[in-house]
């Protein structure tokens, strides 16, 4: 996974819609994962959020699939969280919040 120091890097490369590096960038961004803390840090999410009025399609395309992706991962993280924090006897099922494969992020999984 990349750290927010790649993140960082990858972001300032955003912040220039014209360049010819952004299709690049986005999908290297297209399989990152992203946790608050890493949202918090480096506030990418909202530099891809920016590009959904780009001039070109794939552009617009690529950073529309990364925010939604994104979204998803970011609540289930914060919603394991939430259950997890919770008192009482944790949750041992198995499913997309708990599969220790997936960890709710959004991606095909075989849990069950």
């Amino acid at each position: 996974g990349l750290g927010a120091a790649d993140l960082r890097k990858l972001r300032a490369a955003l912040d220039e819609p014209h360049s010819p590096k952004l299709v690049y960038v986005l999908r290297r961004l297209e399989v990152c994962s992203l946790t608050p803390e890493l949202s918090r840090a480096t506030d990418i999410d909202a530099a891809v959020a920016r590009l959904s009025d780009h001039a070109i399609a794939e552009v617009r395309e690529l950073s529309a699939r990364i925010a939604s992706a994104w979204s998803a991962q970011l609540k289930a993280e914060l919603r394991r969280r939430e259950l997890a924090s919770r008192p009482g006897p944790k949750p041992s099922g198995t499913g997309a919040l708990w599969c220790k494969a997936c960890q709710g992020k959004h991606r095909p999984h075989t849990c069950k």
